[in-house]
């Protein structure tokens, strides 16, 4: 199972990218402006259509719209109550972790861009806060983020603050102890910081056994930290014998059932169990709302279990709704191979010439490399 790697380079939470700076063309003033003016209220249609903004833009491949769409001012006094991430402003390199942390919109461009997918999946109200739910597809990994939404001393809508299923965290808590872990890291070697330092170090060697051992040995100080969640179930995923009910425990112990839910998706996906995977699809969707997505989770795991129809039926569900990406391409075009569907299989192979601008050539080393029983 591949869990999304939320970028444990420690520094930078799920960003992987340096973001550029973006041009405003500011062009002369006309009578739309006053709109400026008019008050915007914050129901379900502003925030769907704000939503809709954010999905349009990242897929058009302009990253500035996400990055710029967080309310920093309210971030930044939510996590400036703890005296040490306060102090850490002060300094350059502070402010620099801190903005480090609004970079999603590039992350999502890249994510895109390497033949993943991302979308808005639902807009509910809860206790009079209005919510979106953006999934986030990638090497068969998913990434589900829950934003709140408010408005600004400027009368713009903006994220307040959101959730995390990956890590089991809100947004604030996240940006918090990311630049906790800055300011210890830079102040005290022996501190909390040198522990992450060293968790994330195992986990980057594969010493999986070890890491359960030190994120055990060093809960009390650590499980604080969304890293701690992170770490703990990459570990989990590599060591358990009982991967779900070591999942169930953990959520016992307080990670949310979000959390657990996406990652037994994967977990089922992987072993190939269709029918938990589509058991687990039907609790998270009252969560995350429905993707198509899960239909493409659902085919893997027919696919592994050997039940190439199912899987191909399963497929199509999903392609009817979302883009072709790239792992849904060559699900199929497995699935064609091993039923051993000559005519289907081809026809699937010449998609690629439009959708991915791949040549011949390309086609065929593919063909030599992992279907080399197909002849045309």
């Amino acid at each position: 199972m591949k869990i999304i790697k939320l970028s444990i380079s420690l520094t930078i939470i799920c960003l992987l990218i340096v973001c550029t700076n973006s041009c405003k063309n500011k062009s002369a003033e006309t009578p739309e402006q006053d709109k400026k003016n008019t008050t915007i209220v914050l129901n379900e249609k502003s925030a769907t259509d704000f939503a809709h903004q954010i999905e349009n833009s990242l897929i058009n491949g302009e990253p500035s719209f996400l990055n710029n769409a967080f309310d920093r001012p309210s971030i930044k006094k939510i996590i400036s109550a703890n005296s040490i991430v306060a102090s850490a402003f002060d300094t350059e390199a502070g402010q620099a972790a801190f903005d480090n942390n609004f970079k999603y919109g590039d992350f999502t461009v890249n994510t895109i861009n390497d033949g993943g997918d991302f979308r808005f999946i639902r807009y509910y109200e809860e206790n009079g806060k209005h919510h979106i739910v953006f999934r986030t597809y990638i090497d068969f990994g998913l990434k589900i983020d829950d934003y709140m939404l408010g408005l600004n001393e400027k009368n713009e809508i903006k994220i307040v603050d959101g959730y995390s299923y990956n890590m089991s965290a809100t947004f604030s808590e996240i940006v918090k102890y990311d630049m906790l872990y800055y300011a210890l890291r830079n102040t005290d070697i022996q501190s909390e910081a040198h522990l992450i330092s060293t968790a994330d170090s195992l986990l980057n060697t594969k010493q999986y056994k070890p890491l359960i051992r030190f994120l055990n040995e060093h809960k009390t100080e650590l499980n604080k930290y969304p890293y701690y969640n992170y770490f703990y179930i990459n570990a989990l995923n590599e060591t358990s014998t009982d991967f779900i009910r070591d999942l169930d425990q953990l959520q016992v112990e307080g990670i949310d059932e979000r959390c657990t839910l996406l990652h037994k998706i994967l977990y089922y996906t992987n072993k190939g169990e269709a029918d938990k995977v589509e058991e687990t699809i039907q609790k998270i969707i009252n969560y995350s709302g429905e993707d198509p997505i899960y239909w493409f989770f659902y085919g893997k795991a027919c696919a592994n279990a050997g039940n190439y129809q199912d899987a191909l039926r399963a497929y199509a569900n999903s392609e009817k709704a979302m883009p072709m990406i790239w792992d849904l391409w060559k699900g199929k075009l497995y699935c064609f191979y091993q039923l051993n569907e000559k005519e289907n299989f081809f026809q699937c192979l010449d998609l690629a010439k439009d959708t991915y601008s791949m040549t011949n050539d390309e086609l065929n080393n593919i063909v030599r490399k992992e279907f080399s029983k197909m002849k045309r």
